[in-house]
């Protein structure tokens, strides 16, 4: 059962970190995902698409195991398609690191299915600050005796942002810790308005899209219960 929109705008407040947690464990999003950032799975991207622009427009995704393949696609309103790509450790293909997604902006969404289809527009640090909350929350009682690195040891830098391709999918450190042994997490976005006068002349491909690079949930629970050290 969906929430009323009201009361998720009232929830998914910025800096409500109960809020974001209470959205998650209450609603299910209409296509069937649950909106729940704790696994890196293949409906990731559709979870981050529904919170980011506070939507329930059913989204197709395209999986993509190549990066370079991923780097060329563009999000499309019309079937609603995004795309995800996952980068995992060097030594272990089966642990991820970071997840990057390629979604649509709420205006965009708004002019392809009217004003009720979507919004307020939420950001990528949104996105990793509610994983934060969520991965913490998904914990067995057992891992919550042996939490090394709560919530609370965790910063949200303002996201990087960007709305050139090319230094959108150029490497950075998304993830740090300080000595005091608190966690950073700086989300790369290119973030280009659909209605915004600056784009409203560039090619269709280009407009209403809002990518992020987040760090993956699996890679959050190991530092939170000590198993790795940020860099």
């Amino acid at each position: 059962m969906l929430l009323p929109r009201s009361i998720w705008r009232r929830l998914f407040g910025l800096g409500s970190g109960m809020g974001l947690m209470v959205l998650l464990l209450a609603g299910q999003v209409e296509a069937g995902a649950h909106t729940a950032l704790t696994r890196t799975n293949d409906a990731f991207c559709i979870a981050a698409q529904y919170l980011l622009a506070d939507t329930t427009q059913k989204a197709q995704i395209e999986i993509h195991s190549d990066f370079e393949s991923f780097k060329k696609s563009k999000t499309s309103i019309a079937p609603l398609t995004i795309h995800q790509y996952v980068q995992y450790a060097a030594d272990d293909s089966r642990r991820p690191l970071r997840i990057s997604c390629k979604l649509a902006t709420v205006d965009h969404l708004q002019s392809a299915f009217g004003a009720a289809a979507a919004g307020p527009q939420h950001s990528c640090q949104d996105l990793n600050h509610l994983m934060v909350d969520q991965v913490f929350a998904a914990l067995t009682t057992e891992e919550h005796a042996r939490v090394k690195l709560p919530p609370e040891s965790f910063s949200f830098e303002p996201d990087l942002n960007t709305v050139l391709g090319s230094k959108w999918v150029a490497d950075y450190q998304y993830i740090w810790q300080d000595a005091d042994g608190s966690v950073h997490l700086l989300a790369k976005a290119l973030h280009v308005p659909y209605q915004h006068w600056l784009w409203r002349f560039a090619p269709e491909r280009f407009r209403g899209v809002y990518y992020c690079h987040l760090v993956a949930p699996e890679y959050l629970r190991a530092i939170m219960l000590g198993a790795v050290v940020a860099p």
